[in-house]
């Protein structure tokens, strides 16, 4: 295969992806269900538009050293690592308030792991600059390991059993697929060019698909039945449900992290 038929190939799975997650989902029944549909479709529906424009030829630029970068593919990851990794989180935390700090930090890094692994992809085959960019880029995907399997596996066991065990099984899926993408940079195209630019496509297409479209409906397939076994032992708040049957706010008693019931705030009948 081509470079050309991998990134079609990328396409069509994101496309049919998308579709699958988008039925799974019809039917929310809690806040849960809702928030990592949404994500997870969101996730497939980018990443179908970037395998688009790299299969059209409009999601690249030719460099100096003669290398096809492909901009759609860094502009996918920085917005799609950042909501896979929002919907591990709340698996953990169940409301982003909870640890908003921590969540936002968790993104942010993120966002500066995409944006500097941008700039060693732009550098010179070979030269200081890739390799220190490069360097700086996984020395923040390092800290995203660290802020999953540190104080956010510690918040997902505060929410119970089954969040915590579902966040333990998501959180290693994705560290294993992600954990790919910084030896395929070192390896292929953009680094020391071990393997060939269609290689590299190949790599970086299979795990895409892996990362967004398996994982995706995997962990919506799981999530609803963490939700199922939720509502069977009566434990879903009745703000949590979908459509929500009143209108409520969020508190939080103070010196309390562990998840504290709302206060709901029933609206009159003005009719």
């Amino acid at each position: 295969m081509t470079t050309s038929d991998w990134l079609w190939f990328g396409f069509i799975a994101m496309a049919l992806g998308s579709a699958i997650l988008l039925v799974m989902g019809w039917n929310r029944r809690t806040r849960d269900e809702e928030n990592h549909y949404l994500l997870h479709l969101f996730v497939t529906l980018t990443a179908t538009a970037s395998y688009l424009a790299m299969a059209l030829g409009q999601g690249s630029i030719l460099l100096a050293d003669g290398r096809d970068f492909y901009v759609a593919r860094y502009a996918d990851w920085a917005i799609t690592t950042p909501m896979l990794l929002t919907g591990l989180c709340l698996t953990a935390l169940h409301s982003p308030f909870r640890r908003w700090a921590l969540l936002l930090g968790l993104v942010f890094t993120d966002f500066y792991m995409i944006a500097t692994g941008v700039v060693a992809g732009f550098s010179p085959t070979g030269s200081s600059a890739k390799w220190a960019w490069y360097l700086i880029s996984s020395g923040a995907f390092l800290f995203i390991y660290i802020g999953l399997w540190g104080p956010m596996r510690v918040e997902s066991e505060k929410s119970g059993p089954r969040a915590a065990k579902l966040f333990k099984t998501n959180a290693t899926i994705l560290s294993l697929v992600w954990f790919a993408y910084p030896v395929i940079f070192l390896l292929g195209s953009e680094g020391t060019k071990t393997i060939d630019a269609t290689a590299t496509a190949a790599l970086y297409t299979i795990f895409d698909v892996i990362a967004k479209v398996v994982y995706g409906i995997f962990s919506m397939a799981a999530t609803r039945t963490k939700v199922s076994a939720d509502l069977a032992a009566g434990e879903v708040p009745e703000h949590d449900l979908r459509p929500a049957p009143v209108a409520y706010h969020e508190v939080q008693a103070p010196g309390r992290t562990e998840r504290v019931e709302p206060t709901h705030h029933v609206q009159p009948n003005r009719s």
